[in-house]
């Protein structure tokens, strides 16, 4: 999806399955396999605004890790969900330090 998410939006890619993305792709794989405590920090510091799972995609991931709980159980409060249920990618916005959680 990074290219589409390049071209057809104001958006920048963190990272996409391309080996010449391999710090993104390290970098989120880094945060989706971290601790859910350690998981906000890591995010926070790439600067994302956005997390964006496709859930059919298999991942490989640690047992309790933030991309395992993510999968499993609604977001931690700073994510919120802004993609409709059901849709292909599950997208996440990134809420600005102390914001009110819920959808």
């Amino acid at each position: 999806m990074g290219p589409y998410i390049l071209a057809l939006t104001r958006h920048r890619v963190l990272a996409a399955p391309y080996h010449r993305l391999w710090q993104g792709i390290l970098a989120s794989h880094q945060a989706f396999n971290a601790p859910p405590t350690a998981a906000e920090a890591r995010v926070r510091a790439l600067g994302a605004d956005y997390v964006v799972d496709c859930p059919p995609y298999p991942m490989f991931l640690d047992a309790g890790s933030f991309g395992e709980r993510l999968r499993k159980a609604p977001p931690p409060p700073w994510l919120k969900i802004v993609s409709a249920p059901k849709a292909a990618l599950t997208i996440y916005q990134v809420r600005k330090p102390g914001a009110v959680s819920g959808r």
